[in-house]
Formats: C-alpha cells, structure tokens, sequence
C-alpha cells in the first residue's frame, strides 16, 4: 500500500497554510500562543527553539510519550533514579539533576 498525503482540516480540497494556523490557533490558549511568538522571536539557535518548543509541547522522546506512541520498552521508569515515570517535566524542571543546571545557568 502506498502513503499518500491527506488535508482534512477544511472542506477545500487544496492545502493551504492558513488552514493549518487557524487550526494550530484553535486547539491552544491564549497563553500558549503568546509563549510560543515570544518562543520564535527569541534570537538563538534554531535547533534550540525547535528543541525547547517540543519540551512545551511535551512532544519529547521520554519513555512516558514513547511508550503512548506504542513502543515496546523494557518500563517507563527514569533512568537515573528508577523510582518513577520518566516525563517530560520531571527530566527537565523536576529532577534534582536538572535543577541544579538551571541554577548554574544566567536565565
């Protein structure tokens, strides 16, 4: 069978990128939509806004979001301390690891 791409988000059958902001706009809040501007406006590195986009999104690889996504592992449990879930929040604003690099960080 081969993939072929398909555009249900409005009636019109050609794609058109203001239908997917629209759409975008739609499933967020307020607030994130004011985050995510100030995300894109911030003058860093592309893959660092990329990376720290898919954080708010919780959209990263941990075990928790690979294991919904129907990957086969071994747990869930995070690495370093195997008492709980590994997740997004915790592996990068929970953990007493993470936190002390936010600290040592100017932000």
């Amino acid at each position: 069978m081969e993939d072929i791409w398909v555009w249900g988000g409005e009636k019109e059958e050609v794609y058109m990128i203001k239908y997917s902001y629209r759409k975008l706009n739609d499933s967020c809040s307020r607030e994130d939509i004011v985050l995510f501007a100030t995300l894109w406006s911030e003058k860093v590195l592309t893959f660092a806004q990329h990376f720290a986009w898919k954080v708010m999104l919780n959209r990263v690889a941990t075990k928790e979001n690979l294991k919904k996504r129907g990957c086969n592992l071994e747990n869930d449990l995070y690495l370093m301390y195997g008492e709980s879930v590994e997740k997004t929040n915790h592996l990068f604003f929970e953990c007493k690891i993470a936190r002390t690099v936010w600290n040592m960080c100017d932000v």
